[in-house]
């Protein structure tokens, strides 16, 4: 990114329901990064984590995502976390707490049935 320090990046991460290829949240996170890159003032360094939920279901198997992810954010704390989807935001919702804290999340392709009153108020914007 040129001679922009990491310091004066924005960083921002996208939780992705499933891997890079399946669609349409394939397309959508690409035009949000495209979009988010075009009209920010800053630079942008964007962290992609596919959560496939779908795929490990059981009880339990969130905790070495979680685990995972607590470490990289400690080492470098997010800017904006980015959902997708129900699935991520389901995920998002059950761990904000324990990972994401204060920092603002943009919910994107969620349905705003997923989401209590007071949620939706603690820094967060959903787009459907």
């Amino acid at each position: 990114m040129g001679d922009t320090s990491a310091a004066d990046q924005r960083r921002v991460l996208i939780l992705s329901p499933y891997g890079r290829e399946v669609a349409p949240f394939s397309t959508t996170v690409s035009e949000f990064r495209s979009t988010l890159v075009h009209t920010s003032s800053e630079p942008v360094d964007f962290y992609e984590i596919p959560l496939d939920l779908g795929r490990f279901a059981k009880p339990g198997s969130e905790d070495p995502l979680v685990a995972f992810l607590e470490s990289r954010i400690q080492e470098r704390p997010m800017d904006l976390i980015v959902p997708m989807g129900a699935a991520g935001a389901t995920f998002a919702k059950r761990h904000r707490e324990r990972l994401f804290g204060d920092t603002p999340i943009l919910f994107v392709a969620a349905s705003p049935r997923l989401f209590s009153q007071e949620f939706s108020s603690t820094n967060t914007t959903l787009v459907t």
